[in-house]
């Protein structure tokens, strides 16, 4: 299920956010958003994405969660570290280099999405249009 978002909105000027790009669109996610609900799923403008973060509690990636033109629901395994995603149309198994490890769909990738680790007031500079992220 894809989280909803403003459309805008303003954060404070120094809070560090995970900025991601897709096409035209843009969207802030909160960094205590992504501690709080890791992993993400969203979408970004026409890109299905997934954030994760790792166990480690500093390390993240970006995926595109498309896989042979399906957009895959990944959810993380309770308790997995390094974290373990699985997902809910085939139950493969994914690492954190968005590789699925076991499953139907073992060695497929997922593409990685680049994402800017910033703070708020840069990010709008060059964003101005961009959303951000809230939870329902």
């Amino acid at each position: 299920m894809d989280i909803a978002y403003t459309a805008t909105g303003a954060l404070k000027p120094r809070t560090l956010i995970l900025g991601v790009k897709s096409g035209a669109a843009a969207k802030a996610y909160p960094w205590e958003e992504v501690v709080r609900r890791n992993p993400i799923v969203d979408v970004v403008g026409d890109t299905p994405i997934l954030l994760l973060l790792h166990s480690d509690g500093r390390s993240v990636r970006c995926f595109d969660r498309r896989v042979e033109g399906r957009s895959l629901e990944l959810f993380l395994e309770p308790d997995s570290a390094p974290p373990v995603l699985v997902d809910a149309e085939t139950a493969s198994r994914w690492d954190f280099t968005g590789t699925a490890t076991s499953g139907p769909l073992a060695g497929r990738r997922l593409a990685q999405v680049q994402f800017l680790k910033d703070y708020w007031f840069d990010w709008v500079l060059y964003n101005p249009a961009t959303s951000i992220f809230a939870a329902p």
